[in-house]
């Protein structure tokens, strides 16, 4: 979700040497990504002639999803070439698993999701711009779709659960996040990923200053809402087993 930790989270997975982790693309640009990816796939296996293996046709799917993701990289950023591995710092990316499961073969996606209170996440989305006008409904009703898909995943093992208020709270689990979460992306845990957890910020409610359209006494209000809504429980409680799926330290 939006707003959960992501940009703290990719941090730590960026401070790998093994790792380029690009800079979000806007959840609304995927379902154009995945469509680029497909039709690709679709024109290489239908020129036999090229005689494109099965396997360097799934290789030259990842490459280009890899250049897509590249385009919208920081222009100062160190160049991309030669990590072994690549992501993207994109909220809301496991509501496409399937299409990307589909698109990538038999290169499967890992996630990395972050959570905090679902309350504090609420309040900070709307008061940023680029995420709309949720109504607690409605965003009880995503957040709920998204924990359940995450967990799904985790279960599969191709999702890690940072929890980032805990790890604020308490440098134990956080030492040890560290050390699981490298341990799923199946990398050494570098001396610049434990500096990364060594000064782990503080988090705030609110993210910042009100960046939206909606005023605080209404988010207020709103916020009050999403809490003393019936299907409120039934989140928390889903995102509390979320957290024990793939707790820091519980084996996976």
């Amino acid at each position: 979700m939006a707003r959960s930790g992501t940009t703290l989270t990719g941090e730590l997975v960026n401070s790998s040497p093994d790792i380029m982790l690009f800079p979000e693309t806007g959840i609304h640009s995927t379902p154009s990504q995945i469509a680029l990816l497909n039709d690709v796939r679709g024109n290489l296996q239908a020129q036999p002639w090229r005689n494109f293996t099965p396997e360097s046709i799934d290789g030259r799917v990842l490459e280009l999803l890899r250049r897509i993701w590249g385009t919208v990289r920081d222009p100062d950023r160190f160049d991309d070439e030669g990590q072994p591995r690549f992501g993207l710092k994109q909220p809301h990316a496991e509501e496409w698993s399937s299409e990307y499961a589909e698109s990538l073969g038999p290169y499967r996606p890992q996630y990395v999701y972050t959570i905090r209170d679902p309350a504090a996440i609420y309040h900070s989305t709307m008061r940023m711009s680029a995420w709309g006008d949720y109504g607690p409904d409605e965003f009880t009703d995503r957040f709920l779709a998204s924990v359940a898909t995450a967990t799904d995943l985790a279960a599969a093992g191709d999702l890690f659960v940072v929890d980032v208020f805990r790890a604020t709270a308490n440098p134990t689990y956080r030492k040890q996040l560290g050390s699981d979460l490298f341990e799923f992306l199946e990398l050494p845990m570098s001396d610049f990923s434990h500096r990364v957890l060594e000064r782990w910020p503080d988090m705030n409610r609110s993210g910042g200053t009100n960046k939206g359209e909606i005023p605080d006494e209404e988010i207020e209000q709103r916020v009050k809402m999403f809490q003393e809504s019936l299907k409120f429980p039934e989140l928390v409680a889903a995102i509390e087993r979320l957290t024990q799926v793939d707790a820091p330290g519980a084996g996976r």
